[in-house]
């Protein structure tokens, strides 16, 4: 009975996985934009305040995760006109729904540094799949991942109210990310 309750025990250790690893967002060195086009005019836009967790081992990309957290009052054009526009209803509502989440379900290797990550972004009670390409570097301790993708207005009912054929701001708005991060230990 000993032997048997020991063997059980030897099992249920040598069967337990080691998971992927954890990393910690370095804010200093890491940056989220947004882009795209008001009357003709490229505008470019930032995040000051958004926060990734990043579970990432590339030799076990099925337990792999990064979970983004955006503050939506926090975006800044440094155009005095936008930056009273996006916290408005039509446009991000973020008095009443201040943040948005991305959460990847699928990080695939693309060989290399290259992967597509595939997940779900939820902006404004609307949570909607979302595929693009990233690059993720790992050196010693630090992991860099960088990528873009571009989300349709329309799809996420951002603007529709006041520009609903997309004569003033262009469909589609680009957001593009460098994400750096040091291993937790």
């Amino acid at each position: 009975m000993i032997k048997t309750l020991f063997l059980c025990l030897f099992l249920t250790f040598i069967t337990i996985p080691a998971f992927a690893k954890n990393w910690e967002m370095d804010k200093a060195q890491s940056s989220l934009s947004f882009s795209g086009q008001h009357a003709g005019k490229d505008f470019v836009g930032t995040f000051r305040e958004w926060n990734a967790s990043l579970i990432f081992d590339p030799q076990k990309l099925e337990e792999s995760k990064i979970i983004i957290t955006i503050s939506l009052p926090s975006a800044s054009t440094g155009d005095n006109l936008y930056d009273k526009t996006l916290p408005q209803t039509e446009w991000f509502n973020s008095q009443k729904i201040p943040e948005a989440v991305f959460t990847s379900t699928k990080i695939a290797s693309q060989g290399g540094d290259q992967y597509q990550i595939d997940g779900t972004l939820k902006l404004k009670e609307k949570t909607i799949p979302l595929s693009f390409p990233a690059t993720i570097t790992l050196t010693d301790q630090n992991a860099t991942a960088q990528g873009q993708v571009d989300i349709n207005r329309d799809t996420f009912d951002i603007g529709m109210v006041s520009d609903p054929k997309f004569e003033w701001v262009a469909q589609k708005v680009t957001v593009k990310f460098t994400l750096t991060a040091t291993q937790k230990n």
